[in-house]
């Protein structure tokens, strides 16, 4: 719409007033509700994806690709991305997880009234990235997948890093479950067998044995058979 050319500026607008305030009220809105397991829970993977998405977190991976062997497969050493950036190498953090390691220190400056601002519990973190005093290994894609579906076992001295150190230090404010699982780790770790563990990664075949000679067998039933297979020689493992 075209302006009016009959508006006229008010002349008795009211003279502006300047407001004395002496007292300015403490800002004591949460962004948080830390006492909400849900919402610490959010809160904590909210500052995990801060130490990821980090520059120092990247500079970090970076130098271990580059210089601590990183580029290829604990398990797996044909499989590495030095040549092939397209393969994928994960650094797992093992045995404390990045999340148990975010926990413990958020729990830390919760118990000891200390700041609860994201940065900083992230800082905290990433400075015992760079002490070392976290645990982490280099997984192949499909090692990986295959460790959090409990397929294959990683033994806890056979990770980069203190992580004991950590464990010394932080110990009052870590969960009980944190703790327990720990316990298991090592146990496991101290009857580990490298062959017995690994089987499941060796070449091999499996037949399907049918009488009818044009029978096909359906994708459904060569993935329930296979799986099956997968189940006896982890139970094997187990024995």
């Amino acid at each position: 719409m075209a302006q009016n050319p009959d508006y006229n500026k008010p002349t008795n607008n009211p003279k502006i007033k300047e407001i004395d305030i002496h007292s300015i009220p403490e800002f004591d809105i949460k962004d948080w509700d830390l006492d909400n397991p849900k919402a610490y829970s959010k809160f904590i993977t909210r500052v995990e994806r801060i130490c990821r998405n980090s520059f120092e977190y990247k500079q970090f991976i970076s130098f271990l690709r580059d210089n601590a062997g990183f580029n290829k497969c604990s398990f797996m050493e044909n499989i590495s991305n030095e040549e092939n950036r397209a393969i994928r190498i994960h650094v797992h953090h093992y045995p404390l997880t990045l999340y148990d390691i975010v926990w413990t220190i958020a729990n830390k400056h919760l118990a000891c009234h200390e700041s609860m601002d994201e940065d900083l519990i992230a800082k905290e973190v990433m400075y015992n990235h760079y002490t070392l005093h976290v645990g982490l290994i280099p997984l192949s894609e499909s090692i990986h997948e295959m460790n959090h579906n409990s397929r294959i076992f990683i033994p806890t001295w056979a990770v980069l890093g203190k992580w004991r150190t950590f464990v010394e230090e932080y110990k009052q404010y870590m969960s009980s479950d944190t703790l327990s699982n720990l316990e298991k780790l090592d146990e496991l770790s101290q009857k580990y067998n490298h062959a017995d563990n690994t089987e499941i990664l060796d070449s091999g075949y499996v037949h399907l044995k049918v009488s009818d000679p044009d029978y096909q067998a359906t994708t459904k039933e060569l993935y329930e058979h296979i799986n099956k297979t997968l189940d006896e020689i982890k139970a094997k493992q187990k024995q």
